[in-house]
């Protein structure tokens, strides 16, 4: 069974517990297991691709958003993931799994059910319902759980494996993120549909008025929630500091039992706040890992 990936679960760990940005990673950190093949989801800037990784596609976007200049998507053609399914076949994968970021934020998975169309072998798509190192662990998981070499393949263990998974894993995935701005997301329209906190809509001549968002209203540097991919709440803080508190809180206040932190940054410098606020909140240390320049878009 091959495991394929869109680019986002391709995380970059910057370190584990207690290991900043200069001591390296914690040689005691497992590293995630990697994919048998990722498909790029392409970003532009000012329409035209970005090429660099890792640091220096961070400094890229941040002085991208910092300076107004035109941040998108773009969803992989259903070609790139025909062509990774065909590597994988030609490798002598008997099965495959596809896992995309969340089909609420991006139409990557349904480029991936396109690409996977006609494969010569039993394909499962699955939507994580998430994005970064949310879809990295389900990846991790179905790479760690697949069947062993010469044991039983196809279609329903890839869906065994998956379903079991997604199901378990989602809730207890849950996202919270920091930004400068929401400009980004009501451009992109992500905010639309989500009902204002408080207040009634006012009532016109063409019936009743759609409810403001309140990203428009959220100010600078807000905590933004999302669950299954889906922006769920928005909430004003005002500075980074607080911003960074206030996510570590609200992470480790949603998990039922035991709680394991990664914190997906462009700026590792903040690794010692970040891990002040773990103590305050009583979790263990997080892992930290670079911003990918999708999530950044």
């Amino acid at each position: 069974m091959a495991v394929i990936a869109d680019s986002t679960a391709e995380v970059e760990l910057l370190g584990g517990p207690a290991a900043g940005p200069t001591s390296g990673p914690a040689s005691a950190e497992p590293r995630l297991a990697r994919a048998d093949a990722y498909v790029s989801v392409p970003v532009l800037i000012d329409g035209e691709p970005l090429r660099a990784s890792g640091a220096k596609a961070a400094a890229e976007m941040a002085m991208a958003h910092a300076t107004g200049r035109a941040v998108t998507t773009a969803r992989p053609a259903p070609q790139a993931f025909a062509d990774a399914i065909a590597r994988c076949v030609e490798a002598g994968a008997a099965s495959v799994v596809v896992v995309t970021m969340s089909a609420r934020l991006s139409g990557t998975w349904e480029s991936a059910r396109l690409g996977a169309e006609g494969a010569a072998v039993p394909v499962t798509v699955v939507d994580s319902g998430s994005i970064g190192w949310q879809t990295a662990e389900l990846v991790d998981t179905l790479v760690r759980c697949r069947p062993a070499e010469g044991g039983p393949s196809g279609a329903e263990d890839v869906r065994a494996v998956a379903g079991v998974h997604a199901e378990t894993a989602r809730p207890r995935l849950p996202l919270f993120a920091t930004m400068p701005s929401v400009k980004t997301l009501l451009a992109g329209g992500r905010g639309a549909g989500h009902a204002a906190a408080g207040g009634a809509a006012q009532e016109t001549a063409a019936g009743p008025a759609p409810e403001p968002s309140p990203l428009a209203a959220a100010g600078p540097w807000p905590v933004v929630t999302f669950d299954d991919g889906r922006l769920t709440g928005v909430l004003p803080v005002g500075t980074r500091d607080a911003a960074v508190e206030e996510c570590v809180r609200l992470a480790a206040a949603s998990a039922q039992g035991s709680v394991r932190l990664c914190v997906e940054t462009n700026d590792p410098t903040r690794a010692a706040l970040v891990e002040e606020a773990c103590a305050s909140a009583g979790v263990a240390p997080p892992l930290l890992c670079h911003l990918s320049p999708v999530l950044s878009a």
